[in-house]
C-alpha cells in the first residue's frame, strides 16, 4: 500500500461499506458529508449512493456503476474494477463507526490546515 493509499484507506473502507449494503448506505450518509472526503472519485461515488439513498432505492455496486454510467461519470480511474477493488476494502458493519469518525477527524485537520495557510497569506498581505 502507498503513502497515497494509505491516505485514503478510511474513505475506501467507508465508501466500499456504503456501496455494500443500503443499511451502511444510510448510515455512512447521514454521518458523513461530500466535503469530508479528500479523493475526487470518492467524492463522486458518495454523490451517487446518497441520490440512491435519498431516493429510496437499494444500494449496491451494480446499482451504484449504473448510475455513474448513465451520469457520464465513468472515466478515467473511476470505473467497475474501482467500485468492486472498494467492495473488497469494505469496513466490516461492526467497524463502520470507527471509519467514520476517523475520516470526519482527517476532514477536520485538513479544513484546519487549510485556515492555518489562509490566515499566513493574509498575514503577508497584510
Amino acid at each position: 500500500m502507498t503513502t497515497s493509499d494509505a491516505k485514503y484507506a478510511s474513505e475506501r473502507a467507508l465508501i466500499g461499506a456504503a456501496m455494500s449494503t443500503t443499511d451502511l448506505a444510510v448510515t455512512v450518509v447521514e454521518q458523513i458529508h461530500a466535503t469530508d472526503l479528500r479523493d475526487p472519485n470518492h467524492q463522486t461515488i458518495y454523490g451517487t449512493v446518497l441520490d440512491l439513498v435519498g431516493k429510496g432505492s437499494q444500494v449496491s455496486p451494480p446499482i451504484v456503476l449504473s448510475e455513474l454510467q448513465k451520469g457520464g461519470h465513468l472515466v478515467g480511474r473511476l470505473d467497475g474494477p474501482l467500485l468492486y477493488a472498494l467492495v473488497e476494502e469494505a469496513a466490516l458493519p461492526s467497524q463502520v463507526g470507527y471509519y467514520i469518525a476517523d475520516v470526519k477527524a482527517r476532514a477536520w485537520k485538513a479544513r484546519l490546515w487549510q485556515f492555518g495557510v489562509r490566515v499566513q497569506q493574509a498575514g503577508r498581505t497584510g
